[in-house]
């Protein structure tokens, strides 16, 4: 792929984009055993046992970075002004991360939290931010060198 080409450029990051919404996906909702609604176990508010805990402290901190990339690679694909990117990679980040939150709430495997929604919707949001101060400057993806 030539980097001087911005179409081709604009299709590696929309690989890149749809391909890391599906390791979101497919991280966050593993594994595929579903159960019934176990609406009991959900932390419905944010961040309540982050501070006493260093394993829900590295997770809050393991959404914010596991999001980056995804918020990264939604602002390249996208064009519109740098507020209206930043706030629409936001905005799906937070649908997205809300609807694997959703489906954790069948698995006797996982516990839903409003902590992980709020870490990723940060996480997509900083990616975004990151992402806008170098859209339109050339970008070459890792995955063509």
């Amino acid at each position: 792929m030539s980097d001087d080409n911005p179409r081709e450029l604009r299709l590696s990051w929309r690989r890149i984009c749809a391909y890391w919404v599906i390791l979101i996906l497919m991280v966050s909702t593993f594994p595929w055993i579903v159960g019934h609604a176990d609406w009991h176990r959900v932390r419905w508010i944010p961040f309540l046992e982050v501070t006493h805990s260093f394993r829900r402290m590295f997770d809050a901190v393991a959404n914010i970075v596991f999001y980056l990339p995804f918020g990264f690679s939604y602002v390249q694909v996208r064009s519109s002004s740098i507020l209206r990117l930043i706030l629409e990679a936001g905005l799906v980040a937070f649908f997205l991360s809300a609807s694997c939150e959703f489906v954790q709430v069948f698995s006797p495997f996982r516990y839903p939290t409003m902590t992980d929604v709020v870490t990723n919707t940060i996480g997509g949001l900083v990616g975004a931010a990151i992402g806008s101060r170098l859209y339109g400057k050339k970008l070459v993806a890792i995955f063509d060198r």
